[in-house]
């Protein structure tokens, strides 16, 4: 999922922030903070094995959206 400009970022930007507070909060911890899973869900108060799925699944509904 590469944004090629400004108004592709923006655009990313408002479809992360229309995903359901854990994935929003998964993604952006695990791609832009850089954490491990563990350190996702230590920080989110739930089990690591969550984490992983939310990911999968945010990102699935993402790119659906931008196509």
């Amino acid at each position: 999922m590469a944004v090629e400009g400004p108004a592709e970022a923006v655009a990313v930007g408002q479809l992360i922030r229309s995903r359901p507070f854990r994935q929003r909060a998964s993604i952006v911890l695990r791609y832009y903070a850089h954490m491990t899973e563990a350190e996702i869900a230590d920080g989110l108060g739930c089990r690591p094995s969550t984490i992983g799925p939310a990911i999968h699944r945010g990102l699935k509904k993402l790119r659906k959206e931008i196509t």
